[in-house]
């Protein structure tokens, strides 16, 4: 019982009426309450779409770029949630991470990145950095996307298990306050593994909590406003910790 639950984002205002469509399911996405027009809410909702659904394969050789994309504008059009990779390999290239939407990962599953460079967009992106020209593949890319937070957690007595984490540049938008440091996140085994159950995290870059055998390499993590709060907490049980290259970047005030 383990996942890797990473980056969501919520924006915009709830419009007068409520849930539209609630209890509909189409094409793999289901609303089980809050809005499902293209509007916005500061609500979080609880869209549930599985890539499979949108014609992934997850057997470690069918490139499966489409359908998880396909996922995840889903549920960006529905007003946002959860798309997840269960049971199998997703082999992939570019994907885009889009505002009100978690990409969760299982323990069942493997996002792998393909090893064709062709499979990966051409992406400059639009903020400014050293070598920007230079990097320009991607596995995950988001740009644009408001209140983004990645967190890497199991629940107590099952813990998530080898975890690495490498080569990854995230620019976040920053804003923690010291209070949002300070917060003490309840466990909630029932809603595990929902990327959006803790809410607002008490890091700006990476939350790990109940993780065995967990590695950080090669990460720039650096935020556009300032942030309160550190790049990385270690919280709950996490054990066989390897750490090297990680580039903290919090915007000075």
């Amino acid at each position: 019982m383990a996942a890797c639950a990473a980056m969501r984002a919520c924006n915009a205002a709830r419009p007068k009426g409520g849930c539209q469509n609630k209890g509909v399911e189409s094409k793999g996405v289901r609303c089980q309450g809050g809005w499902c027009g293209k509007q916005r809410s500061s609500v979080p909702r609880r869209m549930v779409g599985k890539a499979k659904e949108f014609g992934a394969k997850a057997d470690g050789v069918t490139l499966d770029t489409k359908a998880i994309q396909s996922a995840i504008d889903a549920c960006y059009e529905a007003g946002g949630g959860e798309v997840n990779l269960c049971e199998g390999i997703f082999l992939s290239g570019s994907i885009r991470l889009r505002s009100g939407v978690t990409l969760s990962v299982t323990n069942s599953a493997v996002l792998r990145g393909s090893a064709n460079i062709k499979d990966y967009e051409s992406i400059t992106p639009a903020i400014n950095y050293l070598y920007k020209a230079r990097f320009t593949k991607s596995l995950i890319y988001a740009e644009g996307a408001v209140s983004i937070g990645c967190s890497v957690s199991g629940i107590p007595g099952h813990p998530a298990e080898r975890v690495t984490l490498r080569d990854i540049s995230i620019s976040f938008a920053g804003g923690g306050t010291a209070e949002d440091a300070a917060r003490v996140l309840p466990e909630k085994e029932k809603a595990y593994p929902s990327g959006m159950m803790f809410g607002t995290l008490p890091s700006y870059g990476i939350y790990v909590r109940h993780v065995t055998g967990i590695g950080l390499h090669n990460l720039d993590l650096r935020t556009m406003r300032p942030d309160a709060r550190p790049a990385i907490v270690l919280d709950g049980e996490v054990s066989g910790l390897k750490i090297s290259g990680v580039t903290p970047q919090p915007h000075k005030r």
